[in-house]
């Protein structure tokens, strides 16, 4: 079992989602054979007193803690915590997840052949260390904005109707938010038939 509490400027947060994933997260090969920890990700809420509890949780692992970032976004970003579980039964105490002031990434998706986007577009960027990520509209100029982020790894990707990324297959690389960002952009090209 592993329990833990949330916290900003020393109070607790309640009604947040707190997501436990393996740090070393892996998958099944060939034949099913197991590579790294194919846990998914485990999503529980803080109560009242900003704490949590996540019951059952697999042994001889190591695993990161965090808030999601939607859930916390209005109060700033927390980092992952690392935990380790040795043996069936134990009892693990995280340590505090703390939300403090976070760094936003500002930046514009433009289209080769210079057209705008259509409306209820989006673009998402996802966390490379845990398994969180944050959706938001484009701008018709395909500007965006995401704020409180924590310090870490991330990919951007848009999601256009008629268009695509031209990455190689595994995605967009990522890249390392550890001060705010106000000029990134990526390019995506139509689509063809």
């Amino acid at each position: 079992m592993i329990v833990g509490r949330l916290v900003r400027d020393g109070k607790p947060v309640p009604n947040a989602q707190i997501g436990l994933i393996p740090k070393g997260r892996g998958a099944f090969g060939s034949d099913l054979q197991v590579f790294g920890n194919p846990y998914e990700v485990v999503r529980i809420g803080t109560d009242a007193d900003g704490r949590f509890t996540v019951p059952n949780v697999p042994a001889a692992v190591d695993w990161y803690v965090y808030a999601t970032m939607d859930s916390i976004s209005a109060l700033g970003a927390t980092s992952p915590v690392e935990v380790h579980v040795s043996k069936d039964g134990e009892y693990v105490q995280a340590h505090d997840l703390v939300i403090k002031p976070g760094f936003h990434v500002r930046g514009t998706v433009l289209t080769s052949d210079n057209k705008p986007i259509a409306d209820g577009m989006r673009v998402i960027l996802s966390s490379e260390t845990v398994w969180d990520s944050q959706t938001i509209p484009l701008a018709s100029d395909g500007h965006f904005e995401f704020a409180s982020l924590p310090v870490g790894k991330y990919t951007i990707r848009a999601s256009v109707k008629g268009y695509r990324e031209n990455t190689p297959q595994y995605g967009p690389p990522p890249f390392v938010v550890d001060h705010d960002i106000d000029s990134f952009t990526t390019t995506i090209y139509p689509n063809v038939p």
